[in-house]
């Protein structure tokens, strides 16, 4: 294996949002709109939540990257909580171009001289964007609030972007917080990646970072990640991040699902189920016909046969003669052995009371869907586990 670490330009799954690294997701696509829309508006409040991980700091970044470049409001970008609420006004105040002394520290005044700039400015706006919102006391997420209801004749010049953790909501219901609640109109969720967003989105991590054609994660793997990462770009990060350093330290092109399982132990994630090779059906071997090992439940597909044993242990007769098309149920040739007439002595249980020569008819077509249905579901899971995704990303990572 041609070193995979040594080769690349960059590293490929950095837990390090960068715009410039924006993979378009479905969601993550609409949440962009959400937010470029939101500048257009007079709405003074709005909230992108989601859980951790799943990109709300990379639209906060991708945000303020936008305001830079268009140079259209003044802004301020509050990365973290641990920014008082004093710092802030500060920051606001560098943003609005007011000349304050650094001497001022009470956020009183601080905050008088904003207004008093909106005041002689009636047009201006100061776009003010928290993150980690859920992370701010109550006490503090008031005072914010409370600077951005100030207003001149009825026009609010401060609007909030909120980028928080979906618990947050919770947080809102609380009595201390419903003002604030009340007031957030515009609301956006992040979701978490799809199986062929996730296959994207790894394939688009690696071309960007100089990778071409290895490592290789197959479908079945992608799908594990999918699974243990709730497909949330983080999680995938992780994953594929020990997964690359685990294959190139045992000089493997194709991460497998061995190599997942043990990147995924490191990172204190449930441990994956065995690859299990699929086992015939109907004589023939679905592994070969997929062309590979396929991830099955193997009891599947002996599910029939141990139905078909356990019932025609209480009916032998019925059972036996319903597997052969050719000869009607419960009936006999004239040219076979006669049977032996029961042991009125023997002590065995009583046998059905079904009459089996009437039932014959609804009997056997109850089996045989049976058997049609299990085979069926082999074949579904079978398939749709070995499909070949054929994206446009793959094809180029393949060269």
């Amino acid at each position: 294996m041609d070193t995979t670490l040594n080769a690349i330009a960059s590293e490929p799954f950095l837990n390090k949002p960068s715009p410039q690294l924006f993979f378009e997701s479905e969601n993550h696509t609409k949440g962009w709109q959400f937010l470029k829309s939101a500048l257009k508006s007079a709405e003074p409040h709005l909230i992108v939540a989601g859980p951790y991980g799943a990109g709300k700091t990379l639209l906060c970044l991708k945000l303020v990257e936008h305001l830079k470049e268009s140079a259209e409001q003044p802004f301020v970008y509050v990365s973290t909580p641990a920014q008082n609420y004093a710092e802030m006004l500060r920051q606001a105040c560098s943003a609005l171009n007011l000349k304050v002394s650094r001497s001022v520290t009470k956020q009183e005044t601080l905050a008088s001289h904003i207004y008093r700039h909106f005041e002689q400015n009636p047009d201006d706006t100061l776009v003010i964007l928290l993150d980690d919102v859920q992370e701010y006391d109550a006490s503090t997420l008031n005072q914010i609030r409370m600077l951005a209801n100030y207003n001149v004749e009825g026009k609010f010049p401060v609007r909030l972007f909120l980028f928080a953790h979906s618990h947050f909501y919770q947080r809102l219901k609380s009595a201390d917080l419903e003002s604030l609640d009340q007031r957030i109109k515009r609301r956006f969720h992040l979701e978490g990646l799809s199986f062929e967003e996730v296959k994207e989105y790894i394939y688009f991590q690696m071309l960007e970072a100089g990778m071409r054609g290895s490592p290789f994660f197959p479908d079945d793997t992608i799908r594990e990640i999918t699974k243990l990462s709730e497909g949330l770009p983080r999680r995938i990060n992780n994953l594929c991040d020990n997964c690359i350093l685990i294959g190139d330290k045992l000089g493997k092109e194709i991460i497998d699902r061995s190599i997942l399982a043990e990147g995924a132990k490191h990172l204190g994630l449930q441990p994956l189920p065995p690859v299990i090779d699929a086992p015939a059906v109907n004589g023939v071997d679905s592994a070969p016909m997929m062309g590979r090992s396929i991830p099955i439940d193997a009891s599947l597909s002996e599910h029939a046969d141990d139905l078909k044993s356990d019932l025609s242990a209480g009916q032998p007769e019925f059972y036996a003669q319903a597997d052969d098309a050719s000869e009607p149920l419960n009936s006999h040739a004239a040219d076979s052995e006669p049977h032996d007439s029961p042991d009125p002595s023997s002590k065995q249980p009583p046998r059905s009371k079904i009459d089996l020569g009437a039932a014959a008819p609804w009997a056997t077509w109850i089996w045989r869907a049976t058997v049609v249905v299990l085979l069926t579901a082999i074949a579904i899971v079978a398939f749709a586990d070995g499909a070949v995704l054929p994206d446009a990303l793959s094809e180029i990572y393949n060269g």
